[in-house]
């Protein structure tokens, strides 16, 4: 009897603690989602983050709430900015397929580490004119690179088979985000309106994706980004529109358009990579050899 009596005090425990474990991870849930809630667009809100729908939005709010470590306070208002910005690369990564592990390189993001350290130094590679790619020599930066206070400043994720939607809450960063570099990967939908309040954006690649509709307007009013002579913007274009290589000139004399068909068509180009692994730089002499590069039409 008595040791029937103190199992079930254990289980009794074990019930009660399980349900203050509960009760902190809702109260959480709802103080991490009124900080990132005035992210959403209008009327969306409400929807966003019903976990039923289990779209990227809850579970970016999900992973910030119940697994990431950092667990960055939502009382502060003094870091709620650390707190929406964590939470937009978050959504990034689920909106475009890391969720689902088809990112080729992870670059440390969702790790328990400063956001401005979800990110690595990388070989670039380039197309040449015969079709083929080259290896560039030069190291840059790769994933998210943040400024002196600790802001996001550059994305850069190209060739890294991002696929899915580009999240408006990105528009966000609109006082820190310098350059947006997305080229080459499988990205569709069209091209968030909120871009356009990204004003100290100077550089913007999205060539060789998906995407489809007309180029924002409000992007052309930009100072920094019109300024700019090496943004290019690619894919905007329906499939029956796909017959050519084209090259668009847009409304501002700086910015061109350039439109890789037979990607946008295919809605695919995935290049496979013999990589050295994060935090390993392929040293000088050694470049990264190309696998397989795959288009589908």
């Amino acid at each position: 009897i008595l040791g029937l009596q103190r199992r079930r005090g254990k289980q009794q425990e074990s019930n009660q603690n399980s349900a203050s474990a509960n009760s902190a991870s809702a109260k959480r849930f709802k103080a991490v989602k009124a900080v990132v809630a005035p992210l959403s667009r209008e009327g969306e809100a409400d929807s966003a983050f019903d976990e039923d729908k289990g779209g990227p939005r809850f579970r970016a709010l999900d992973w910030i709430v119940n697994t990431d470590k950092a667990r960055l306070p939502a009382d502060d208002p003094a870091i709620a900015w650390r707190l929406r910005q964590r939470y937009i690369l978050t959504l990034l990564y689920f909106s475009t397929g890391g969720g689902e592990e088809r990112w080729i390189e992870r670059f440390n993001f969702l790790s328990e580490d400063n956001e401005c350290n979800w990110g690595d130094l990388a070989y670039d590679v380039a197309a040449v004119d015969s079709g083929k790619l080259k290896v560039l020599e030069s190291l840059r930066p790769r994933g998210v690179v943040c400024d002196d206070e600790g802001r996001v400043k550059i994305i850069g994720l190209w060739w890294n088979n991002l696929s899915g939607t580009l999240p408006h809450e990105l528009s966000y960063l609109s006082e820190s985000l310098q350059l947006l570099n997305l080229y080459g990967n499988s990205l569709s939908g069209t091209i968030p309106s909120e871009f356009g309040k990204l004003t100290e954006l100077a550089e913007i690649f999205l060539s060789e994706n998906c995407l489809s509709g007309t180029f924002p307007e409000s992007l052309y009013e930009i100072p920094h980004l019109s300024e700019s002579s090496g943004n290019a913007f690619g894919s905007i274009i329906t499939s029956e529109q796909c017959s050519t290589h084209t090259v668009h000139q847009s409304k501002l004399p700086h910015i061109f358009v350039r439109v890789a068909c037979f990607l946008c068509c295919g809605c695919a180009a995935i290049m496979i990579r013999d990589s050295p692994g994060p935090g390993k730089p392929r040293p000088p002499g050694e470049p990264e050899r190309i696998l397989q590069r795959n288009q589908n039409s």
